[in-house]
């Protein structure tokens, strides 16, 4: 039995193997590069309201490829420009 590991006890608010001095550090300049620039849908309509679009168009963009599949994306867009076609007042008075 004397040759058994013993297990020290810890605190259970004790950290194990954490810097707090090299996390708080604000002149830390390792920064974490972005993967993968965003990918943005602009909208097709020809009327704005509160910066949100009439009509997306449904066309599958390119850079979506093995991140959505073709009929996901079909079917949200056109659930959005049906919300949107029931919502936005396309009557505007100038």
């Amino acid at each position: 039995m004397d040759d058994m590991d013993i297990i020290a006890e810890q605190h259970p608010l004790e950290q194990i193997g954490t810097n707090h001095d090299q996390i708080n550090d604000d002149n830390n300049n390792d920064t974490i590069p972005r993967l993968a620039e965003p990918i943005i849908i602009r909208g097709a309509g020809h009327v704005t309201v509160f910066a949100l679009n009439n009509k997306f168009d449904e066309e599958y963009p390119q850079a979506l490829t093995y991140k959505v599949s073709r009929d996901e994306y079909q079917e949200t867009i056109k659930r959005v420009n049906m919300i949107l076609r029931k919502n936005v007042p396309m009557n505007f008075k100038w």
